[in-house]
């Protein structure tokens, strides 16, 4: 099936939307992630993504990962899983609203990195809300901090190496 339409709930396990043989896979609906489930996939939710628990977007060498045509937001206590690769982080594009809270959390694949600015969420505007936490699932690569900016559309992550510290 390539479109389902209705509203949906993912009350456990995992609805991905859409796969390599099947990225046009569309759910017509609004979508709700409740406490234990995960919504992933690179397809696309037609209506609004309310997220109390996992939207895992975490498919680094995919330049674009799920496609939410109404608001998206985002619980206390959810969490939000992005793919990094040296030169991409797996966009969530919000034809809505963004509001945020909860965690980002960065997966990081292999590779030889670069201080850089990646836009991992981009929307028609955040609203003025942003994550709580900024975690990360595997290792932030060695020499690099990594920083969550904000613009009034974009989340970005913002690798970056530490200023030394001046010796007297």
């Amino acid at each position: 099936i390539e479109t389902y339409s209705g509203g949906t709930e993912v009350h456990s396990g995992t609805l991905a939307i859409g796969d390599n043989n099947t990225p046009s896979a569309q759910v017509a609906g609004n979508v709700q992630v409740d406490s234990g489930g995960t919504l992933a996939g690179i397809g696309t939710v037609l209506g609004s993504v309310t997220n109390n628990s996992t939207l895992d977007n975490n498919d680094p060498f995919l330049p674009t990962g799920l496609t939410i045509g109404g608001n998206y937001t985002q619980g206390a206590l959810a969490n939000l899983i992005i793919g990094i690769t040296p030169t991409t982080a797996t966009l969530l594009k919000v034809g809505g609203t963004a509001s945020l809270a909860g965690t980002v959390t960065f997966a990081y694949a292999s590779g030889t990195y670069n201080a850089t600015s990646l836009t991992f969420l981009q929307s028609a505007g955040l609203g003025g809300t942003t994550f709580s936490t900024v975690a990360n699932s595997t290792a932030v690569p060695t020499g690099f901090n990594q920083a969550v900016t904000y613009t009034a559309t974009n989340a970005n992550l913002v690798l970056s190496t530490p200023t030394p510290t001046p010796t007297p």
